[in-house]
């Protein structure tokens, strides 16, 4: 009778994500979703004939310190809310260590899966995504059988970044709100297959500006200084609208084109990129 109650109304249900669908700025999840109840059961009226049995134990269960809102309940997750705050999600172990934002969906994530919330995320997601933060930090996590490594927070927080300023976290905000929904689009026009890695570029070479603003300018290259009117993706025709901003960035004459080319001739950009070859 225990196994046989089953319960009608599992509406309020979450998407679970393990970490091996995590790519960067994107979920390999749209075929593999689960979905899981997760608010309270109320099991004396929902599962009768479990209460009952739990009944007989009631002295003993009422006693647990690890008991939820009801007695017949397990503690309650207490960072819960977290998973649907705009937050970056990532794997425990990786060997490419990719990170995403999820600001819409409010994916929960199993124990192979971190999830971090608080200010300025597009811009921490655009710089862990980055080849600098690869050839920086990846040794700040231990390595594991396969080349995998451990991201554990303990390793997090014991890297140094740079703060940006709200317009500057703004221009990631926009770079963030482009990736995401071109990776979740199906872009079958081959024009628009090369608007992700664009993007990706101009994400790569607002870091490297960021932390090597001198060498940039002495190169007479700059980007983030024609970001800042970076536009919203619009709700009406987001990929037409998306395909105008890769337009008006992606012409040959364009300061950010030309930085998105030329940065791999400044000394340290080049240090990177040919390291991670």
């Amino acid at each position: 009778e225990l196994e046989s109650e089953k319960h009608a109304d599992f509406d309020n249900k979450r998407i679970f994500l393990n970490g091996e669908w995590i790519q960067v700025n994107r979920l390999e999840a749209t075929n593999k979703k689960k979905r899981f109840r997760i608010n309270r059961i109320d099991v004396e009226q929902d599962f009768p004939a479990v209460y009952e049995h739990l009944k007989r134990d009631e002295p003993v269960l009422q006693k647990r310190t690890d008991k939820g809102v009801h007695w017949t309940n397990m503690r309650s997750c207490a960072y819960e809310a977290e998973f649907s705050m705009p937050k970056m999600i990532y794997p425990n172990m990786t060997k490419y260590m990719p990170f995403v934002y999820d600001e819409k969906e409010h994916f929960y994530c199993n124990d192979k899966a971190y999830i971090m919330t608080g200010k300025d995320l597009q811009y921490l997601t655009c710089f862990f995504n980055s080849k600098l933060f690869k050839y920086c930090f990846a040794d700040n996590f231990p390595e594991l059988q396969g080349g995998t490594r451990e991201l554990r927070k303990v390793f997090f927080e014991k890297i140094p970044v740079k703060r940006v300023g709200e317009a500057e976290a703004g221009v990631f905000a926009r770079l963030v709100e482009y990736l995401v929904f071109l990776k979740q689009q199906k872009l079958e026009n081959q024009y628009d297959q090369f608007m992700p890695s664009f993007f990706e570029q101009i994400s790569e070479a607002l870091i490297f500006e960021l932390y090597f603003a001198e060498e940039f300018a002495n190169s007479g290259l700059s980007v983030m200084r024609h970001l800042y009117d970076l536009p919203a993706l619009s709700a009406e025709s987001p990929l037409l609208h998306i395909r105008k901003i890769y337009v008006k960035y992606h012409q040959d004459t364009h300061p950010v084109r030309q930085a998105v080319y030329y940065m791999r001739a400044v000394t340290p950009v080049q240090l990177v990129q040919s390291a991670l070859l």
